[in-house]
């Protein structure tokens, strides 16, 4: 099955160190679809990782503690995550039409269309 995170703030991931002792660092900006394309890889002493393409790049390896922190931190959305988050901020629209609260609806408008572009449906739209 195909997983795919989206990007929702802007965070730079560092690989672990490569043969000439430098760590590689991807920048991934709001906007990014991060596709995981491999399995969960145990590689002793340094943990689990698992093959992933932001965008259209090359595939690297990325710590799968690192991409939960992320997660955690909100940093990346499953695509659920952004069903959720479009249904709350149309349901704070309803709401601050109700009760006539203008700052309340440029708010929660501005966050609808931030999610809205991020969601894949919307997006081939």
């Amino acid at each position: 099955m195909e997983q795919y995170l989206y990007v929702v703030k802007p965070f730079e991931y560092r690989t672990e160190t490569t043969e000439d002792s430098q760590a590689d660092v991807k920048t991934l900006t709001e906007g990014d679809v991060l596709h995981v394309t491999g399995l969960p890889l145990y590689v002793d002493q340094m943990g689990w990782f698992v093959e992933v393409q932001i965008n259209d790049d090359a595939p690297f390896s990325m710590s799968i503690p690192s991409m939960d922190d992320c997660y955690d931190q909100g940093l990346l959305f499953t695509e659920m995550d952004l069903d959720l988050a479009i249904n709350y901020y149309e349901f704070k629209i309803d709401q601050s039409l109700v009760s006539k609260n203008e700052v309340s609806f440029h708010e929660s408008k501005h966050a609808l269309d931030r999610f809205k572009q991020l969601h894949p449906e919307f997006m081939k739209a």
